[in-house]
């Protein structure tokens, strides 16, 4: 993990850890690290926004793949697809990436580890490093694609609004 110590404490008054971030770290360790340093960052009352797959579902899921999309390019299209692969509670994302060339097709093959982040353990790590008046907003109620968790330093813990 980066040492963030070059950045003055009590800095910002919000942080974002958008698009699937936090799932990168595959141990509680790591996930309660980069809470505590994210915490020691912002301002008192600072709130931290982040953005995860919907992971309390995911896991009955198990899904093994997200199927092809075809993205429009100056030059025809690409695909882009991914297919996951699930040991545990962690899985692997092999994203491959199809596009057109003047000599043909050229495929593209990128892998990562993510652990699935339920909301439960999130709201706990949270907790357990100083967040407060945690609270959950759906896609629904957002039009983001992903659940998004607002979480407020505690240390004079105001309602989010």
């Amino acid at each position: 993990m980066t040492n963030l110590s070059s950045i003055s404490q009590n800095s910002f008054d919000a942080v974002i850890a958008a698009d699937n971030a936090l799932p990168h770290l595959l141990s509680n360790d790591e996930l309660q690290e980069a809470l505590s340093e994210i915490a020691a960052r912002l301002t008192d009352d600072g709130v931290l926004l982040a953005t995860i797959r919907d992971y309390d579902n995911l896991v009955v899921a198990r899904p093994t793949m997200q199927p092809p999309v075809f993205h429009p390019q100056e030059e025809g299209y690409r695909v882009v697809h991914q297919v996951w692969h699930w040991e545990g509670n962690e899985y692997t994302v092999h994203h491959y990436l199809t596009i057109p060339t003047s000599q043909g097709w050229l495929s593209k093959h990128f892998a990562s580890g993510y652990c699935a982040l339920l909301r439960a353990n999130l709201n706990n790590a949270l907790l357990a490093t100083g967040f407060g008046d945690i609270r959950w907003l759906e896609p629904a109620e957002t039009s983001f694609y992903q659940p998004i968790v607002l979480a407020r330093k505690t240390t004079h813990a105001a309602p989010i609004e």
